[in-house]
């Protein structure tokens, strides 16, 4: 319920494949991971260049979180930052 919410609430990952720092924050929601909108950054013939809506939503760092228009925060947040930010309950 807790990554279904993120999602009602335009929270956004940003992250790539082979980022460490991206897999420990996928590992956090561990099977819910799949309803938490998220954006592969890795180009699928560059695995180092950034894909377009990387590029054009400013994202350098990963992973990001975007929470609705505002800039990407940057770095792996835990899930209570990530509560907070949004008004999410955690489990």
């Amino acid at each position: 319920s807790f990554a279904r919410c993120l999602a009602s609430k335009n929270a956004k990952m940003y992250g790539l494949y082979w980022c460490p720092h991206c897999v420990d924050q996928k590992r956090e929601f561990g099977s819910a991971f799949h309803y938490v909108p998220y954006v592969e950054c890795a180009s699928t013939s560059d695995p180092h260049e950034l894909t377009a809506e990387c590029k054009a939503a400013g994202v350098k760092l990963f992973p990001s979180w975007q929470f609705g228009s505002e800039a990407p925060k940057e770095g792996v947040l835990s899930l209570q930052e990530l509560s907070q930010k949004t008004g999410c309950s955690l489990p």
